[in-house]
């Protein structure tokens, strides 16, 4: 359901299977049009956290086994709302950027991200020597490093010289 017409990316869900309905997802008729009641997930990902939040007790009431996945902006009220509503998954998008930009501000190589549960973790490659003093003014949560024949391993400091090419994992 998305209330703006010939929204681009309806198109490739399209190609997927999935069934577009124009209109107001805070109406339970046009989640019921939408078959929310043999739905097994449901996306919530307006820009709006209040009609996120309405959707997604709207789709509860209406099925509650759907696995719900909602984008809120505000982390502490997502965490909050998490329990409360019964929602599977909340990603809340500055949150989740936040160690992308600590990374980058603190002049790491970004190479990509994950996340773990509620954390969201950068991973940054460059020498150790460049990302020795930087892992102390950050959260490191892991290290690897490339051994001489290119394979890479946990950190071990009896390999590892200023030299080495090192990814570390901060949060």
């Amino acid at each position: 359901i998305d209330d703006q017409v010939n929204n681009p990316w309806t198109k490739e869900l399209a190609k997927y299977g999935a069934n577009f309905i124009q209109g107001d997802a805070r109406d339970p008729d046009l989640l019921q049009k939408a078959g929310i009641a043999q739905a097994t997930a449901i996306l919530i990902v307006t820009d709006q956290d209040l009609t996120n939040i309405s959707v997604a007790i709207d789709a509860r009431a209406l099925n509650p086994n759907v696995r719900l996945i909602v984008r809120l902006f505000d982390q502490l009220l997502a965490t909050r709302l998490k329990d409360q509503l019964g929602i599977d998954r909340i990603y809340s998008t500055s949150f989740l950027a936040g160690p992308i930009f600590s990374a980058s501000a603190l002049g790491q190589n970004l190479i990509g991200q994950t996340s773990l549960e509620e954390t969201t973790i950068a991973l940054c490659l460059d020498s150790y020597r460049n990302l020795k003093p930087k892992l102390v003014e950050s959260e490191c949560l892991g290290l690897f490093t490339k051994d001489k024949s290119g394979m890479w391993w946990s950190y071990r400091p009896e390999q590892t010289d200023d030299d080495s090419e090192v990814i570390a994992a901060v949060s």
